[in-house]
């Protein structure tokens, strides 16, 4: 790749490319380091949103309506007998 510019100067051309690039990095560190008090809220925050996005990911997978939702980890493994006869009546009373 030719610049056409005499070596000398191609030379002194790059190594001020190399400078600007590496006050760029000091720069960029500085930054970083402004976020070091940080820390722990930027986890915590990391942390939530992937809470959540668990979450979202597992309801995506339920059977569900607007009301309810099956869970295969809910559903025994040997259905239950049918229900015979009526309920007994509560003998309690409601307050009016």
């Amino acid at each position: 790749m030719s610049s056409g510019l005499p070596p000398k100067e191609r030379t002194e051309q790059i190594e001020n490319e190399i400078r600007a690039c590496e006050d760029e990095m000091q720069a960029a560190k500085a930054e970083l380091m402004e976020y070091v008090p940080r820390r722990e809220d930027l986890k915590f925050a990391v942390d939530y949103f992937n809470m959540r996005r668990e979450k979202y990911e597992v309801l995506g997978r339920l059977s569900q309506t607007k009301h309810t939702f099956l869970s295969p980890a809910l559903s025994p493994a040997v259905p239950p007998p049918p229900l015979s006869g009526s309920c007994p009546k509560s003998t309690a009373r409601t307050s009016s």
